[in-house]
């Protein structure tokens, strides 16, 4: 729990040293933990040769579902 982050806020974290799966692991669990309307920026791959950019807006409490296959914007 933070004081800091206000309806605005954005976290960012960079993680393109990391596995898929840990991308989506890290995700899953920052998103159920910023207060709603934080944005939460990630930097990863999908694989070596496709960087991403993965944006989550938390709207609510629910926690964010894994997907087999992420259907993302990339850039």
């Amino acid at each position: 729990r933070c004081a800091l982050f206000s309806p605005r806020s954005v976290v960012a974290v960079d993680m393109r040293a990391c596995s898929r799966d840990e991308i989506w692991e890290a995700v899953g669990r920052l998103s159920r933990r910023l207060p709603p309307r934080v944005r939460l920026v990630v930097d990863g791959t999908l694989d070596p040769q496709c960087p991403a950019t993965f944006t989550v807006e938390t709207t609510s409490p629910l926690p964010l579902r894994h997907r087999s296959r992420p259907s993302v914007a990339t850039s």
